[in-house]
């Protein structure tokens, strides 16, 4: 794989991921699921992993980008760094 498709997906993997996390936050409110447990159920560190694997394929990104598209680059971060807030948003909203 070259350079240019590494970059492309890391640039398109934390979207799905974070994606991800959103629906399993949605999936896991609307259905009461592992709710009532004493300790974080799989739910929770399903949704734990999803967010932490997003940062080294964001550092893979940047590593790969190219330096003279720094615009393109920089928009495409901000773009991830915003779908990681709105998979935590659900999170800090029902206090999950």
């Amino acid at each position: 794989m070259t350079r240019i498709g590494i970059n492309r997906w890391a640039g398109i993997a934390p979207f799905v991921l974070s994606g991800l996390a959103l629906v399993l936050v949605l999936i896991v409110v609307a259905t009461d699921w592992e709710r009532h447990l004493p300790d974080e159920g799989a739910a929770a560190h399903l949704f734990q992993l999803m967010i932490a694997v997003q940062i080294p394929i964001i550092a893979l990104f940047l590593w790969t980008s190219e330096r003279t598209r720094l615009r393109s680059t920089t928009g495409k971060l901000v773009c991830q760094l915003a779908a990681i807030g709105f998979a935590l948003a659900p999170v800090a909203l029902f206090h999950l």
